[in-house]
C-alpha cells in the first residue's frame, strides 16, 4: 500500500510506502517430550519435538533441587534426540531449552522414577 500527502502549496510530497509481511518467531518452542518418564540413574533416550530448536547453549531437565543437562546425540531443528543424566530429584521436572533466540520451558515435561 502507498500513501500519498500533498501539502495545499504542491510543493511538498511525501510518498510512504507501507508492506505486510508475517512476524516470523524464531524462539524455540517445544511440543512433546517422549517418552516423559525415566530412572533416577538416567541413561533414558528422550526424542524433544518442537520448532527452532538447532543450536541450545542450555538444554536441560530443570527440577526444584537442581538442573541436570540432556547430552544431546542430534539435532536437525525440529527434532532433538538425548540420552537424560543422572538427577537426585524424584517427581516432575521442567524441560527448559535456551537458544540465542530465547528460551522456552514446558512445565512438568519429564518425571523421574526409581
Amino acid at each position: 500500500m502507498t500513501l500519498k500527502i500533498t501539502s495545499s502549496d504542491s510543493n511538498v510530497v511525501f510518498d510512504i510506502s507501507v508492506s505486510s509481511s508475517p512476524i516470523v518467531s524464531l524462539a524455540p518452542q517445544l511440543f512433546t517430550i517422549s517418552p516423559n518418564t525415566g530412572s533416577l540413574i538416567g541413561g533414558t533416550e528422550i526424542i524433544i519435538t518442537g520448532l527452532n530448536l538447532k543450536s541450545p547453549s542450555l538444554l536441560q531437565l530443570d527440577g526444584y533441587m537442581g538442573s541436570f543437562n540432556i547430552t544431546i546425540l542430534t539435532n536437525n531443528g525440529s527434532t532433538i534426540t538425548g540420552i537424560t543424566n543422572q538427577s537426585d530429584i524424584i517427581g516432575l521436572v521442567n524441560l527448559v531449552i535456551t537458544t540465542p533466540h530465547g528460551t522456552n520451558t514446558m512445565a512438568g515435561a519429564f518425571s523421574y522414577i526409581i
